[in-house]
């Protein structure tokens, strides 16, 4: 029998011990189960970034809002039993961007890549109700080989490192700033934080959270850009957006009222208050 103390210290060590295997299991799950996403070697690293996007985006079924707005193709939902592209179920794909190395994660996630009955309910259970967008940005900057990436299951730590100018990418006016593929563009979902200007008076004031969301650009036609972004809707979502004659994109404006039934005109899934827009930098040091 130990001495008490020896005994504390002993089940401390153990404890340590068992939390360093479940993290260990946790990425090694994670490396088991994703398949070998087959990125082009000849795509620049923000081109990578945007074929991750969309192939991702394939396995989801391809669902996107239009440039008006309006969901014409639902994916599938992310709490479902349906099948993605690869056969693997929706829920099961959420736990694993919510597995991504070198980014904090949900406690237990480990039972999401144990195959007992049991295992499944108590990780569809934890999986209910997280927002998963930042996981899923994550998981698309780990799998284009970004390395230089505040990896994070909130949007704002990233944000927060472009303004600082850490990394990759560099916090812009999205009003103001061209789209590229590879770019990140972020709305707020705070009544407080509407546009660029109070972003940044935001992140010069506070170190705290900011609830927003980001979504990958993929594509830049002439008059339209495609982004890429996961959660929208409980899927992963394609976003049509017009971009003007100098390709600026054409926010939708803020100032119709509230969404109703009344007020059709004024429901439209990109009308958000679009606050960052960040810049890929391809001289960053990777």
């Amino acid at each position: 029998m130990l001495p008490n103390p020896f005994k504390f210290y002993a089940l401390i060590l153990i404890a340590l011990l068992s939390l360093n295997a479940c993290q260990i299991s946790q990425h090694t799950a994670y490396i088991q189960q994703q398949e070998n996403i087959p990125v082009p070697e000849n795509l620049s690293l923000n081109q990578k970034i945007a074929w991750v996007a969309k192939w991702e985006h394939e396995l989801w079924h391809r669902p996107f809002i239009n440039q008006q707005g309006h969901i014409v193709k639902r994916g599938v939902s992310e709490a479902t039993h349906a099948k993605l592209g690869n056969g693997q179920t929706a829920w099961q794909r959420v736990a694993l961007y919510w597995a991504t190395p070198n980014m904090d994660t949900i406690d237990n996630l480990s039972s999401c890549f144990q195959s007992q009955e049991r295992h499944i309910h108590h990780c569809r259970s934890l999986l209910l109700d997280k927002p998963w967008s930042a996981a899923f940005i994550s998981h698309v900057m780990t799998q284009a080989g970004v390395k230089d990436f505040a990896f994070a299951p909130a949007h704002i730590t990233y944000i927060r490192a472009a303004a600082q100018q850490q990394g990759h990418y560099q916090l812009l006016p999205p009003i103001q700033t061209r789209p590229e593929v590879g770019d990140l563009l972020c709305y707020s979902r705070s009544e407080d934080v509407k546009n660029h200007v109070a972003l940044k008076d935001f992140l010069q004031q506070q170190q705290g959270f900011l609830p927003t969301h980001c979504d990958v650009v993929v594509d830049v036609y002439e008059r339209e850009v495609h982004l890429i972004g996961g959660n929208v809707a409980d899927t992963v979502m394609l976003r049509k957006m017009p971009l003007d004659d100098k390709q600026f994109i054409v926010f939708p404006d803020n100032a119709q009222g509230v969404c109703e039934v009344e007020n059709e005109t004024a429901c439209n899934a990109n009308r958000q208050y679009w606050v960052a827009l960040l810049k890929w930098n391809k001289m960053a040091h990777q």
